[in-house]
């Protein structure tokens, strides 16, 4: 089928703004279109003639389009409070989630800080911990050979008795 292009016109909201509807393979008349209701929040229960081929997420269809303003669907405006309650409730919990998100997640910057600065702390803990038992190894090793000059010389003095101490003077 060639490309037909037709102009219609659309409500939004009590305004009439004209498009060119230009899908290739149909283009749907007054005549044609499907009475619906809407189900966006805004418009609920709102009723319209829409494209008969219109599906969720299919490009099978036309952009004809025209609010029925006249006709209230009775069931939309059963529901229309209900639905508007329930979002508004979810919006109440989902901006509730998200400020519970941003608590959280500063919570977990300021307890990754607080870990960096304890691992900091520990590195430190160990730096000194290692010098201080270097130090006592130092000092280990100097009193080890402090008393083993000592015993040398003890045992050096008891095997030399023979020397007096003017032979130990110098002349």
């Amino acid at each position: 089928m060639p490309c037909r292009a037709r102009r219609f016109t659309t409500m939004s909201e009590g305004s009439a703004s004209s498009y060119n509807s230009n899908y290739r393979g149909h283009v749907c008349d007054m005549n044609q279109c499907v009475l619906r209701t809407s189900l966006q929040l805004h418009y609920f229960g709102r009723r319209f003639y829409g494209c008969r081929h219109w599906k969720p997420g299919s490009d099978e269809h036309c952009k004809s389009f025209k609010w029925l303003d006249g006709i209230p669907c009775r069931r939309g405006a059963e529901t229309a409070p209900i639905v508007i309650a329930k979002f508004t409730r979810l919006e109440a919990e989902a901006a509730m989630a998200k400020n519970n998100e941003m608590e959280a997640r500063a919570m977990i910057a300021d307890l990754l800080h607080k870990e960096r600065v304890a691992k900091r702390s520990a590195e430190k803990a160990k730096v000194s911990l290692r010098m201080a038992n270097a130090r006592a190894h130092k000092y280990q090793v100097a009193l080890l050979m402090s008393w083993l000059a000592i015993v040398v010389f003890i045992c050096f003095s008891l095997g030399n008795r023979d020397v007096g101490l003017r032979q130990m003077c110098l002349p």
